[in-house]
């Protein structure tokens, strides 16, 4: 889960677990933090993500989020950044 000490997305300081979110991983992005995440830079990746309400993603420039299950987006998610839906299984937005 978004712990939200920036808004960088690559700060492992940010995570809960301490390390980067992979196509392993399954993320929550809650309300309540003092920062949401913001990608600006190439390689962010994540299996699932849910951006619960009142929680927020943005993805800067001609960068993407790379996603490789499920998006569930009850917040906000924009920017003008791209996302890719990756891997062979249907995937649900």
């Amino acid at each position: 889960s978004w712990r939200g000490n920036s808004s960088n997305w690559f700060s492992l300081s940010n995570w809960c677990a301490g390390s980067l979110p992979t196509l392993s991983s399954d993320i929550t992005i809650d309300a309540g933090v003092t920062y949401f995440p913001i990608i600006t830079t190439s390689g962010a990746t994540v299996r699932n993500i849910v951006i619960n309400s009142g929680g927020s993603l943005s993805i800067t420039g001609s960068n993407n989020l790379t996603v490789y299950g499920n998006i569930t987006n009850n917040g906000t998610f924009g920017g003008t950044g791209g996302v890719i839906l990756a891997g062979s299984s249907v995937k649900t937005i």
